[in-house]
């Protein structure tokens, strides 16, 4: 199953997030996250670690998958 994110706030184009590299005082990128009540800060914070799960899940499907004749030999 895999997982939509939800983003708080408005994502930036790719124009922007290019012009972002080079702008180092930040002046360019302004995220209202004063805005950002904590209920929604949770909910993404948990968005995050959900995704991070199902990386390292993919991942070790992966592994296995590749490597199932090795571990077999091992055991």
């Amino acid at each position: 199953m895999r997982i939509e994110r939800v983003f708080p706030y408005a994502r930036p184009s790719f124009v922007t997030g290019l012009a972002c590299m080079f702008d180092w005082s930040g002046v360019l990128l302004r995220l209202g996250y004063g805005d950002v009540s904590e209920e929604t800060d949770t909910e993404v914070l948990q968005q995050d670690w959900a995704i991070v799960g199902q990386d390292m899940w993919d991942a070790m499907s992966r592994f296995e998958a590749e490597y199932r004749d090795e571990l077999r030999k091992s055991v």
